[in-house]
C-alpha cells in the first residue's frame, strides 16, 4: 500500500520530494517547447516539367503516367494533379492510419526514378518533395541593393555554413527566391539544317563531351595517385570549343561557329521572392524535434546579428518570421493562465477548508505540476498549447484527490483516532475509490487521443497530460499529502458525528436534500427540465473545432487564370505590394514578403502552402497587432476587386489546429471538360 510505504520510509519520501522540487523547475526551463503539437504531415508533391508543352499534352504524356505509377503505392489515399503549360504537379496524400512516412516516401522516390525512362525525352524530373512537414523556426530575408541575385546567393550560402556550424539543433536550411544560372546557346535553325545538323544532335554532342567519370588510380612506390579526367566542361570557353561533327562530311565545326553562347540567369525567374517590394533571397531555418525553441532562437539570433554586422554595405538581413517569439508568446500566455488558475484554486480551497487545511492541500498542486512536467519530459511530450492547456484543465480535477484525503484524515482525528492509524486507514480506504474516480476522468478524455489523423495527433497531448496529472495526484495524495497532514494538520477537540455536521452549510445542505426527497416528483421534473433547456441553449453557442489564431499576420493568395506566366503574376503582386506598403492607406502594415510561383516555407503548422504554379503567388503581410488583421483583410478584398480585376485575391488570417479552418473543397469528376467547367 502506498500510504504504508510512505509512512515507513519517510526519509526516502522527503528526499524524493526535495529532488523533485530542485530538478523540476530546472527541467521546465530547458523543456523542449513549440507553439503547436507536432503532427505527421502525410502530404508530398511530385513536379515534372517540360518547357513549352501545352497543358493537354502535359496531362496525357506526363501527368497520367505519374498518376498510374503513384497509384501502385498502397498507402496513398488521395491524388490531386494540376497540369499547366510546361509543368505537371501531383499532390499525394497518405491515409490517416499510417504514421511512419519514411518508407512510404522512399517507395515514392524509387517509383519516380523508375518512370523517368517512360516520360518524353526532355522532361525535367520528376522531382519529389516529401519534407512538407518541416516548420521553419525562422525565415530571414536577404536583400542587397545594387547587387545581383547571384551575389546574394553567395552571401546566403556563407550564412548557411555559419548556421550549421554555430547553431545546435538545426534540421535544414533552405533558400527561396534564388535565380538559377544558365548557359544560353542560341543558333539559327535554318543555318544548322543546311549543314545537316539539328538541335538534338548539338545537345547530344555537348552531353557526350561533358562527362564526369572516375579516372581510376595508380599506385607507385607505396603512394596512390588519383587520375582526374578532364572531360567535363567547367568554363564558357570550353563550351564554345566543343567540336560538332558535320554529317556526311569529314569536317567538324566549333560550337561557337554556329551558335551564340553566353552565361546568364534564368529569365524570367521561375520562383522569385520579394521583401517589401525588393528582390530577395529568403533563408528558411528549421529545427530538429525535441529541442528547446528558446535556446535555439537565442543562438540563431546571435549568429544572424553577427553575420549581418559583417556584410558589405548594401547587404541587409531582415526577419520575415520568427517562431521563437511566437512560441514564447503562446507558451508564456498559457503559463500565466496556469499560475492564475493555481492561485484561484488555492484561494477557493483555503476559503472552504480553512487556512491550514487549505495550505496543505494547496501545496500538493505545484508539487503535482512539477512531477507531471518531469514525466512529460520522460515521455517526450513538449510544452505547447495543448499540453499546457491540459495542465490547466487538470488543476480543477487533481485537487479533488487532495481534498478528499485531507478531509477524511481530519474527520478521523476529530473522532478520536490516533494520528498514525488515521493516516494508514485514510490511505487504505481512499486509494480504491480515488483511483476509480481518476481513471474514469482519464477515460473520458481518451477519445481525443484515439481520433484518427491530424486532429487526433494535435489533441493527443490533452489526453496524455490529463492522465499523467491525475495519476500523479493520486500517488501524491496517498503519500506526500498524508505525510503533510500527519505533520501539520491540527484539529480541535474530538467530537461526535452530530457535532461534526452542525455547521451552517451542513444544515443548509441537509435542508435542501430533505426538500428534494419530500417533493421528489417536482425535483425529478426540474432536473430533467434543466437538462433539456441546457441542451436546447447549445444551439446559440458559437462552435468551432479550433479557435482562430491571434498571430499578427495576414495571408494573401493571388491566383491568375491557368496559362499566365510568372511575369504576369509578378505584375499583379507588385501592384498589391506598392499599395500595401503605402503608410497613408495601410498604416497597420509592417512588412510584406512575396513568393511568386511558390508557397514559401511552412513557418506555421496549420499553414497550407499554395501550389507552386506560375499563375499563383503567396504573400505574407506582417501587421502591428492581431486586431489589425480583420480590418486589413476587408480592405484588401475591396481594393483587389477594383484594382486587380484580372486575378483572384484571397486575404485570410492564420488558422489554429492541424489544418486550415473553414476550408471546404469539392471535386467534380467526369469525361467532358465543358460539362465540368459549367458544373463548377
Amino acid at each position: 500500500m502506498l500510504t504504508r510505504f510512505a509512512l515507513d520510509n519517510r526519509a526516502l519520501t522527503v528526499a524524493f520530494l526535495l529532488i523533485v522540487l530542485v530538478v523540476g523547475p530546472l527541467s521546465i526551463i530547458s523543456h523542449p517547447s513549440r507553439e503547436d503539437p507536432g503532427i505527421t504531415i502525410r502530404e508530398a508533391q511530385v513536379i515534372a516539367q517540360f518547357p513549352g508543352m501545352s497543358a493537354v499534352r502535359i496531362e496525357n504524356l506526363i501527368t497520367s503516367k505519374l498518376e498510374e505509377k503513384i497509384r501502385e503505392i498502397p498507402q496513398v489515399d488521395k491524388l490531386k494533379t494540376i497540369s499547366s503549360v510546361g509543368q505537371s504537379l501531383v499532390k499525394i496524400t497518405v491515409a490517416d492510419r499510417y504514421t511512419d512516412m519514411a518508407p512510404i516516401w522512399a517507395d515514392l522516390r524509387n517509383k519516380m526514378d523508375d518512370i523517368q525512362s517512360e516520360l518524353p525525352e526532355g522532361t525535367i524530373g520528376p522531382q519529389t518533395f516529401d519534407d512538407q512537414g518541416n516548420v521553419a523556426m525562422a525565415s530571414i530575408a536577404m536583400t542587397a541593393e545594387g547587387f545581383s541575385n547571384a551575389e546574394m546567393y553567395e552571401a546566403s550560402k556563407a550564412l548557411r555554413r555559419l548556421i550549421y556550424a554555430r547553431v545546435p539543433g538545426v534540421r535544414k536550411v533552405e533558400f527561396f527566391g534564388r535565380v538559377e544560372p544558365r548557359v544560353f546557346i542560341e543558333f539559327d535553325n535554318v543555318r544548322i539544317a543546311r549543314m545537316g545538323l539539328s538541335a538534338n544532335a548539338i545537345l547530344s554532342a555537348i552531353s557526350q563531351q561533358n562527362v564526369i567519370l572516375p579516372g581510376g588510380r595508380i599506385e607507385a612506390n607505396g603512394k596512390t595517385f588519383t587520375i582526374e579526367p578532364s572531360g567535363d566542361l567547367i568554363s564558357l570557353d570550353e563550351i564554345k570549343n566543343v567540336s560538332i561533327a558535320v554529317p556526311e562530311s569529314q569536317s567538324s565545326v566549333y560550337l561557337s561557329d554556329i551558335a551564340d553562347i553566353r552565361f546568364a540567369y534564368e529569365d524570367p525567374p521561375s520562383k522569385p521572392a520579394f521583401w517589401n517590394g525588393q528582390e530577395a533571397i529568403i533563408i528558411s531555418v528549421s529545427m530538429v524535434d525535441q529541442f528547446n525553441a528558446f535556446e535555439f532562437g537565442a543562438t540563431l539570433e546571435k549568429v544572424v546579428t553577427t553575420f549581418n554586422a559583417g556584410l558589405p554595405v548594401g547587404f541587409k538581413l531582415d526577419l520575415v518570421t520568427w517562431q521563437p517569439r511566437e512560441i514564447e508568446a503562446a507558451v508564456l500566455g498559457v503559463f500565466n493562465n496556469l499560475w492564475q488558475t493555481v492561485l484561484i484554486v488555492l484561494g477557493v480551497v483555503i476559503a472552504f477548508l480553512g487556512f491550514r487545511t487549505g495550505l496543505i492541500v494547496g501545496a500538493m498542486v505545484p508539487l503535482v505540476m512539477v512531477v507531471t512536467v518531469l514525466v512529460m519530459r520522460l515521455m517526450g511530450i513538449e510544452l505547447e498549447r495543448m499540453s499546457l492547456a491540459s495542465l490547466i484543465i487538470s488543476l480543477g480535477l487533481l485537487v479533488d484527490n487532495g481534498i478528499v484525503v485531507a478531509e477524511d484524515f481530519a474527520n478521523r482525528i476529530q473522532r478520536g483516532e490516533e494520528r498514525i492509524k488515521a493516516a494508514v486507514e485514510t490511505g487504505r480506504t481512499m486509494q480504491g475509490p480515488l483511483l476509480a474516480a481518476s481513471l474514469t476522468t482519464v477515460l473520458a478524455f481518451m477519445p481525443l487521443m484515439l481520433a484518427p489523423g491530424g486532429p487526433g495527433e494535435y489533441t493527443r497531448s490533452i489526453s496524455l497530460v490529463i492522465a499523467i496529472a491525475l495519476l500523479v495526484s493520486w500517488v501524491i495524495a496517498l503519500t506526500a499529502l498524508i505525510l503533510f497532514c500527519l505533520w501539520f494538520l491540527k484539529v480541535g477537540e474530538p467530537i461526535d458525528d452530530e457535532q461534526a455536521y452542525a455547521a451552517v452549510y451542513y444544515r443548509l445542505y441537509r435542508g435542501f436534500i430533505r426538500g428534494c426527497l419530500r417533493f421528489k416528483y417536482i425535483s425529478v421534473v426540474a432536473a430533467f427540465s434543466t437538462l433539456f433547456i441546457g441542451v436546447w441553449l447549445f444551439q446559440f453557442v458559437p462552435n468551432t473545432f479550433f479557435p482562430g489564431s491571434e498571430r499578427a499576420q495576414l495571408q494573401v493568395i493571388v491566383e491568375l487564370p491557368q496559362g499566365h506566366s510568372t511575369l504576369a503574376t509578378r505584375t499583379v503582386t507588385e501592384r498589391l505590394e506598392k499599395w500595401l506598403l503605402d503608410k497613408e492607406r495601410n498604416p497597420e502594415v509592417d512588412s510584406v514578403v512575396t513568393y511568386v510561383s511558390d508557397g514559401g516555407p511552412r513557418f506555421y503548422l496549420a499553414l497550407s502552402p499554395v501550389d507552386g504554379t506560375p499563375n499563383t503567388a503567396y504573400m505574407l503581410v506582417n501587421v502591428k497587432t492581431s486586431d489589425d488583421v480583420t480590418v486589413l483583410k476587408d480592405r484588401i478584398r475591396l481594393f483587389a476587386l477594383n484594382a486587380v480585376p484580372e486575378a483572384e485575391v484571397f486575404p485570410k488570417p492564420m488558422s489554429m489546429g492541424p489544418a486550415e479552418s473553414g476550408l471546404v473543397e469539392y471535386r467534380i469528376a467526369g469525361p467532358d471538360e465543358k460539362v465540368l467547367k459549367k458544373a463548377s
